[in-house]
């Protein structure tokens, strides 16, 4: 009976949840959260709209995000599209929220799904950029939801996660790399990363100075957008990419950091994530895009350290 009630509840606030996510983003977005995603459709949404009705792989998008508009054009109109993929996206958050409770705290999962809701770094992955969304899903999926990690289906994810965008190759690359350095050395690194970035010395380790000096060219860069923007310090960026660090330093979470597998994984990841990033892309203007694929985690990072805090509830 109690099984079931707890399956009930967790039912209810699934439904809830999307409801909330489609009224969000689909009505109440005009007055409290920006632009709605309706037609006439710009930026990014309006070339996607494009791509959706071509029906053919024309490698514009990546190969699997054009394979899944050819599957869906013929039904659904692209507005329908982006509301199944928005839900979708929320959707695997939920279950990857629900399977690191692990039936312990529902309170706790409702409550960091209420932060999910909000979360800014999932908007414009999950109604915008649909290639990196595709991309988190999977990711995310490849984590959290497939249990042994290297198995046949969690390379399949991983492949399906790169095939959306190749960013994500970067990703795994470093995931499994970071599995080599203990948690000291990679807070070291990340430190020496940010006071080199600070100062301005890892521009002549910038990667994309490099390309575009040995071949002339400018990667990366719009000549009529972006000729004259200063790449500056953002103090911000570096404040937001230290909150792992700072939780590391709380005993409470400290004791998580050092028993649970998962968190550590994160953790060395995220480390070994910034200092690549901000050592050899501090050149890159949209260095917050890249940063921000290890910014996605937080939702789950700070649940998962919020297992030993307990509140009374009356």
């Amino acid at each position: 009976m109690k099984d079931k009630k707890k399956t009930l509840i967790i039912l209810l606030s699934f439904i809830s949840y999307l409801i909330i996510i489609f009224l969000k983003n689909y009505f109440f977005c005009d007055i409290f959260f920006g632009e709605c995603f309706n037609e006439p459709y710009t930026g990014d949404l309006k070339i996607y709209n494009v791509h959706f009705k071509l029906n053919s792989i024309n490698g514009y998008n990546g190969t699997l995000l054009d394979l899944i508009f050819i599957l869906t054009n013929s039904w659904l109109s692209f507005k329908f599209f982006l509301i199944f993929f928005n839900l979708i996206f929320y959707s695997v958050i939920f279950f990857c929220c629900l399977i690191l409770s692990q039936n312990k705290s529902l309170w706790k999962t409702m409550f960091i799904i209420l932060v999910v809701i909000f979360y800014p770094f999932y908007e414009g992955y999950s109604s915008f950029g649909l290639q990196q969304g595709l991309g988190i899903i999977f990711m995310f999926i490849s984590i959290f939801l497939v249990k042994k990690k290297y198995s046949f289906l969690w390379f399949l994810f991983a492949l399906l996660s790169v095939l959306s965008h190749f960013i994500f190759l970067l990703f795994y690359i470093i995931l499994f790399f970071s599995k080599f350095f203990n948690v000291r050395s990679l807070i070291f690194l990340f430190l020496v990363s940010i006071f080199l970035y600070i100062f301005g010395i890892t521009k002549f380790l910038s990667i994309i100075e490099i390309v575009n000096t040995l071949t002339n060219s400018t990667l990366f860069v719009n000549d009529t957008i972006l000729d004259d923007i200063v790449i500056k310090i953002r103090f911000d960026f570096i404040l937001f990419s230290s909150l792992p660090l700072f939780c590391y330093y709380v005993p409470q979470f400290k004791k998580v950091f050092n028993n649970d597998h998962l968190i550590k994984s994160l953790f060395k990841f995220h480390l070994l994530f910034s200092t690549a990033i901000y050592l050899f892309f501090s050149e890159y203007y949209y260095i917050n895009r890249v940063l921000s694929i290890s910014w996605l985690l937080y939702p789950f990072y700070f649940y998962i350290l919020s297992r030993p805090l307990k509140f009374k509830i009356n």
